[in-house]
């Protein structure tokens, strides 16, 4: 497949080259300091056990960080595009530390341009235990909620490389932030709630 290489604005570019650093900077220290703890200390430290064994130590503190800093992820990660094909709803809880919260989960089924069907879970709606209010747009414990009536059949999405929220085009133009996951009116340019540019130009 393709690999595709969108044009992203400098805000949006600067969030991926933070999200790469972020893993990547501190994964690269711990892996030195393994190897260089394995070739000075590493004989004398495990000495006590046979040579299989002591490979086999050797290879899991070198392969941990990846898994601790998600590196697989920035290995496997692909921008890609799609079409919503179904949406389902769950019920469910969630919690901000302080309430308990009754949450329905928007889960879209998406086909992607490669043919390959996956499922996307949208940040939940609530209905406070506290407060029996239906919320259907705006924020609250600093996660976008939406209604189920936002999204349809047929909307097209996209996922750029390194963030962290889908971008879904939805019937009336309105789009995600890929930084925050609030939805934006057409006309909006820069996100209401994060500051980030809004990706009008999809690929």
């Amino acid at each position: 497949m393709k690999t595709l290489k969108p044009i992203l604005p400098d805000d949006i570019q600067k969030e991926v080259t933070r999200y790469v650093l972020k893993r990547a900077l501190p994964f690269a220290i711990v892996e030195i300091f393994m190897i260089v703890f394995i070739l000075l200390y590493g004989n004398e430290s495990f000495k006590m056990v046979d040579v299989t064994v002591r490979m086999l130590i050797y290879v899991a503190l070198i392969v941990l960080p990846v898994f601790i800093f998600k590196i697989h992820k920035l290995i496997t990660d692909r921008t890609w595009k799609g079409e919503v094909i179904d949406i389902k709803v769950e019920a469910g809880y969630s919690s901000t530390g302080k309430h308990l919260f009754k949450a329905n989960y928007l889960i879209l089924t998406i086909k992607r341009e490669d043919g390959k069907i996956i499922e996307r879970t949208i940040n939940s709606f609530y209905v406070a235990e506290r407060r029996p209010t239906f919320v259907k747009s705006g924020l609250s414990a600093g996660k976008a909620e939406y209604a189920e009536d936002d999204y349809a059949i047929g909307n097209k999405v996209y996922h750029y490389y390194g963030l962290p929220h889908l971008l879904v085009v939805h019937s009336n133009d309105s789009r995600e932030c890929v930084i925050c996951g609030a939805n934006n009116p057409s006309q909006n340019d820069r996100c209401f709630y994060c500051g980030h540019s809004i990706i009008k130009k999809t690929f």
